[in-house]
Parts: structure tokens; sequence; C-alpha cells
């Protein structure tokens, strides 16, 4: 069993059991209640003697040892430089709202004036958590807070649920300040569910989320609109895993729009309309440890070199994706761009991604130098590759590829063909200076081209040589 596969099975005990607690109080522990419209001078035990200020909240559960366990936030927006002792703000752009470890910090409450406070609603009450220390964000944010939540030595039974984290400018001159505008999780393993990431920025990485070390879960969490310098401008990090989460509109200057990660799960999640400079439109997998995507759509995304979808550095698995529109301008792969080891098995790959490159050099996917495994694949092409063997090793096994050129090996590439079909492609495989053994696959309305003028219509050959 893979790292990744390993540490999945662990953690959906927990997340199951999470879940279970979200929205309730554990036996024998104090609820906390915060909400921005209470009258000043509360104790946080009643929503009628709420705290104003989150961070007097925090305060108080922290030095409660261990005896308060939840606390409910209102609708409304709340500054990390406030509380009661700094009713306008202290102006420190080092503030961050910290998790506590143990306590479920819950968002999306009715509040204070509501017929039922108890009453939730993530976006009818929406509750926002804001590094906009100025009120101003839109003319600058060069005071905002560079991160709006921290989570530091966490274990699995924190919980941040239902807020809204925006205006985080982690524009720093050290990595701690220059990562993670939105949130920065350094041990921890958090839970965070229903959380929206937006309009966060990072001089280097982790424009919404930077998470490393730690194993923290991130569950039907929306990352969307934020900005990196490097790359990761949604997210960057390594060992957690994602659930039904969805990344759309980030934009990284250099690498990976949407996640640069390595050692991670992501299951049923949406990447679209992410933009990245090289390296990864959606997505960047670096290596280190077993990564595992199931079920995750990617369109829409767009890259200037490499990949607009994913492009794969050290060792992934990827089930039953599909990739579509998605655009690379100059180089290399308009779905995916695989550098490592890459399996690809029930996927979908349409035509409606394009490349910009002459059509036989525009593969959907380029495995430069790479081991690339497809199994039960379809790869529904135009005038492109459906893959692009560069110097590299490609099994196919029980795939189809439908027009377009089918496998194009470069000199140099080594593919093995298992029980395919290859329905009119043009041609379906063509074979230069390298090495394609073909088994039990079909050509229809395709032809095979091998080296210098080597034709056949179905094949004829278990061994095709450069010739």
């Amino acid at each position: 069993m893979t790292d990744a596969h390993s540490r999945s099975a662990q953690r959906s005990v927990t997340i199951l059991v999470a879940a279970a607690l979200l929205s309730t109080t554990a036996d024998a522990s104090t609820v906390l209640y915060v909400d921005d419209d209470a009258v000043a001078g509360g104790d946080g035990l009643t929503w009628n003697t709420a705290y104003r200020f989150l961070q007097d909240a925090l305060a108080d559960a922290a030095a409660s040892g261990g005896t308060v366990g939840e606390v409910r936030v209102a609708q409304g927006v709340y500054v990390p430089d406030r509380d009661e002792s700094h009713l306008d703000g202290s102006g420190e752009r080092g503030a961050s709202f910290e998790l506590v470890d143990g306590v479920e910090l819950l968002g999306g409450f009715a509040g204070v004036g509501a017929v039922d406070p108890d009453e939730r609603d993530f976006v009818l009450f929406e509750t926002i958590l804001s590094g906009d220390l100025a009120g101003d964000d839109g003319p600058g944010n060069s005071e905002n807070s560079y991160t709006v939540v921290r989570s530091i030595d966490t274990g699995e039974m924190t919980v941040l649920e239902g807020f809204t984290i925006t205006g985080g400018n982690a524009d720093g001159s050290h990595s701690s300040s220059a990562s993670g505008g939105g949130m920065r999780n350094s041990g921890g393993s958090p839970v965070v569910a229903h959380c929206v990431f937006t309009a966060n920025n990072a001089k280097y990485t982790g424009g919404g989320v930077h998470t490393y070390p730690g194993a923290p879960s991130f569950i039907n969490c929306t990352i969307s609109d934020n900005t990196a310098g490097l790359w990761g401008a949604g997210m960057a990090g390594g060992g957690f895993e994602l659930i039904s989460c969805r990344f759309e509109g980030n934009l990284s200057l250099r690498r990976a729009g949407g996640l640069s990660a390595w050692n991670f799960s992501a299951i049923d999640c949406d990447f679209s309309q992410n933009v990245a400079f090289d390296y990864g439109g959606a997505m960047l997998i670096w290596g280190g440890g077993d990564s595992t995507l199931a079920g995750c759509r990617f369109d829409s995304n767009i890259v200037g070199e490499r990949g607009a979808a994913v492009v794969n550095q050290g060792s992934a698995d990827l089930t039953a994706c599909t990739f579509t529109n998605n655009v690379w301008i100059a180089d290399g792969g308009a779905a995916i761009y695989n550098e490592g080891g890459l399996t690809l098995t029930d996927g979908l790959i349409v035509a409606t991604n394009q490349g910009g490159q002459p059509s036989y050099l525009n593969g959907e996917i380029h495995n430069h130098e790479g081991a690339l495994t497809l199994n039960r694949c379809t790869i529904l092409l135009d005038h492109e590759s459906g893959v692009l063997n560069d110097a590299g090793y490609v099994s196919v096994t029980g795939c189809m590829f439908r027009g377009g050129s089918g496998l194009y090996n470069l000199p140099g590439s080594e593919a093995v063909v298992i029980d395919s079909e290859f329905v009119g492609c043009n041609p379906g495989m063509t074979n230069r200076e390298s090495i394609a053994t073909i088994s039990g696959s079909t050509f229809a309305a395709s032809r095979v081209f091998c080296g210098h003028g080597c034709w056949g219509g179905t094949p004829r050959w278990t061994t095709l040589a450069a010739l």
C-alpha cells in the first residue's frame, strides 16, 4: 500500500468521526459564542453575552485547559488584529486567527437578533475572516495580514468549518510571511470543511493555503481567485487530503496555477480556469511520496508551457479523471505533461484541449523521459497526438484512440500497446527510431507508420523496430 493510500485510509476514519462531531458539542465541553453585533463586555457563554471579537474567544479557548470544545461564530466580518484591547485594530500584519488544538471553530450562524441564533447556513450567514486590516482592499492591500488563519501542531480533532477566508497578503521577506496568505498549516492535521479561500496572495507559494508539514483534510472547500509569485496560487504543500474541493480562477506568475503538491490525495475535485506561466495550469505534482487522484475533473485551465492541466514530476495515480478545454500556448502537453511515473486509469481526454505546436507535436499527453501507463482510457482527438512519447516509456492497455495521430514515438522512446483500438487515426501510431511492441490491438480506418515508410492498416507486427 502506498503512503498516500495508507494515509487516505487512516484519515477517512478520522473524517467520519469529525463529520459526526461537526456542529455538535462534545460531552462536558464549553461552547463559546462570537458575534460582531454583540454588546461590549460579554463573556462569550451565550449568544446574548457573545464576544464581539473572535480573538477574545480563541484566547479564552486556548487558556481553558481543554474545557472549551467549540466556538460558534455568527455572520459578519472578523479581522485578526482586533480584540477588546484593540477596538480599532493594532495594525500588526503578523496577526492571525490561530486554531486551538482540539477545538471546533464553526462559522455560518445567524447569531444575535435572529429567531434562532443557532440557525446555520454557510451562504446566507456568510462568516468572513479577513486580512484586510484597514478595510480598503481594492485600492491596495500592502497593510493586510500576512496570513489570516494559522494552524500549528493541531491534532485531527481540530476543526475549521464554514468560513470565507480572504484578504491575506503574504508578501513578507521571510518564507513564513511570504507563503500561505489565506491559511498556513505547520505540523497540524485539522479538518477544514465548507470553507472558501478567495482573493489571497503569496509572494512565494500557496496564495490560498500553504500546508507542510502535517496531514490536514480539506472537505467541500472552494479555493478561488488567489495569486502567487512562484507556484501553487491556490494551494501548495504536501501530505494533505482533498475531498470534493473546487479550485477555480487561481493565477500563478510561475508554476501551478491551482495546486502545487506532493504525497497527497484528491477525490472528486474540480480544477477549472486556473492559469500559470509554465508547468501546470491546474496542478504540479512534485517528487516525494505517492500522490493519488480519483474522479477529478480538469476543465479550461491555461498554461504558457507544459501541462495545461497537470504536470507530474513524481509518482502519481489518476483514476477516472477527465480533461476538457485545457489550453497550452507554447510547448508540452495540452492535458498532461509527465516527467515522472504516472498511471492513468479509466480516464477520458477530449480533443477540446488545445496546444500551440504543429499537430504531431501537439500531444494531449506529453511523456518527456517519463514512465506512463494508460489503462482503459479513452482519448478523443482532432489533429493532435493522443500521446507524444518523447524519449520515455509508455504502456497502453485496453485503451481507445479516436482521430488525430494516436501514439507518436519520438527517437529513443519505447512503447507497449496491448488490446487497444485506434479508430480513424492518421496515423494510429508513428514510430521514429524507437521501439514499439503491439499485441491484440486493432487499427480501424487507421495506419501505422514505422520509421521511414513502413505502413500497415492492421497490426501485422509483434515488434516494430526503427527502420
